[in-house]
């Protein structure tokens, strides 16, 4: 009888066996894909140094970029810094608050497959030698890309999740994060445009509200602007609206 962990066993051997035709070959023979989804990217080419939340009931939260728009410090459950290379592929994940992990991200490609490696570091200082890197608690994330190098399937070994991407006329409209231990759909995103540019990212967190969004993400003008918060029933509970610093 073939149940979902013997398929989740076989899908995990064939991407070690990716990543091994992959990492056989030299480095630096990189294509130029992007990881990126269009939220992120919306904060590219800005020249934002800050963003700054502000919510209606006084709680703040500042996000810092590097000059290319990359976010490289700011909260998402957790405290996360981050390096990128010039690819604005990330290259070092730190992670605060109650989750304290440090990993430095490598790469490999291959034909319309991006391979990305993370190696434990064995320490929280930012910077590290060499012996402070733990291979042993490594991870491995496995992109998939169509024939016009979008991203069209992520699987995440450090989460243990599938995400899924799916476009119509060019954009991407949605993406869906598939958990691989309650086998099902966690979270998913629905991205609307208005004149082939971006006007909002809506979020679902499902089995909190159901089939209803839980936050709603506001851009005006190509940047973020506001995120609303919902109750089950639809109703905003709070909403806070971003402003930004420049270099």
């Amino acid at each position: 009888m073939v149940t979902m962990n013997s398929v989740f066993r076989i899908v995990w051997c064939f991407i070690a066996v990716l990543i091994t035709s992959c990492t056989e070959k030299p480095h630096g023979q990189m294509i130029d894909y992007s990881i990126s989804d269009p939220f992120e990217k919306s904060f590219y080419s800005k020249n934002i140094r800050l963003m700054v939340y502000k919510d209606e009931e006084g709680f703040s939260d500042t996000t810092v970029f590097d000059p290319s728009g990359n976010r490289i410090d700011y909260s998402d459950r957790s405290h996360i810094k981050k390096n990128y290379n010039e690819g604005k592929l990330p290259t070092r994940y730190w992670f605060g608050g109650d989750l304290l992990e440090h990993y430095a991200v490598s790469y490999d490609s291959g034909a319309n497959i991006l391979v990305q490696t993370w190696t434990h570091i064995k320490t929280m200082g930012w910077d590290y030698r060499p012996e402070q890197l733990g291979p042993c608690h490594s991870y491995s994330n496995v992109f998939f890309f169509d024939e016009q190098h979008r991203i069209v399937k992520e699987v995440n070994q450090y989460y243990d999740v599938v995400f899924n991407y799916t476009y119509e006329m060019g954009l991407l409209t949605k993406k869906q994060e598939y958990d691989l231990r309650i086998h099902q759909v966690s979270h998913s995103w629905s991205y609307i445009y208005k004149n082939d540019q971006l006007r909002k990212v809506v979020e679902y967190y499902h089995g909190s509200n159901g089939d209803n969004p839980d936050e709603i993400h506001w851009f005006n003008d190509g940047r973020l602007d506001s995120t609303q918060f919902l109750r089950a029933n639809g109703e905003v509970y709070t909403k806070g609206r971003y402003s930004y610093v420049y270099y």
